[in-house]
C-alpha cells in the first residue's frame, strides 16, 4: 500500500463514533489547512462523499479552484480544517511521493 492510501485510510477509517459525537468546536479557518493531495478530481469527490456519509462536517464542498486545481475541505473532531486536493500540475508517483512538476 502506498503512502497516499495510508493517509486516506487513516482519514476515512477514523472511528465514525468520534465524528458523530457533537463537536464543541465550530469549524473555522485558522490561517492554514492540512492538505492531502490525490490523483484526480473524482478521487476528491469520492473521499469527501465517504467522509460526509460518516457524519464528518464538510466545510466547503469540492469545486474548481482559481489556480486550476480542484478541492474541498472538512473539519476533524478537533476543529482542524483539512483540504482534499487535486493539482493537475503535479504528479503523485506510484509510491505516493509528490512531484511538483507534471511528468
Amino acid at each position: 500500500m502506498n503512502n497516499t492510501w495510508r493517509v486516506v485510510r487513516a482519514i476515512t477509517s477514523i472511528s465514525c463514533r468520534e465524528f458523530r459525537e457533537p463537536q464543541t468546536l465550530t469549524p473555522t479557518y485558522r490561517g492554514y489547512a492540512l492538505a492531502h493531495n490525490v490523483r484526480s478530481e473524482e478521487e476528491v469527490d469520492e473521499i469527501l462523499a465517504r467522509l460526509k456519509e460518516n457524519g464528518v462536517t464538510i466545510v466547503k464542498e469540492p469545486q474548481k479552484a482559481v489556480w486550476g486545481g480542484y478541492s474541498g475541505y472538512f473539519s476533524d473532531p478537533d476543529g482542524h480544517t483539512w483540504e482534499i486536493a487535486y493539482n493537475p500540475f503535479w504528479t503523485i508517483k506510484e509510491d505516493g511521493r509528490v512531484s511538483m512538476k507534471k511528468d
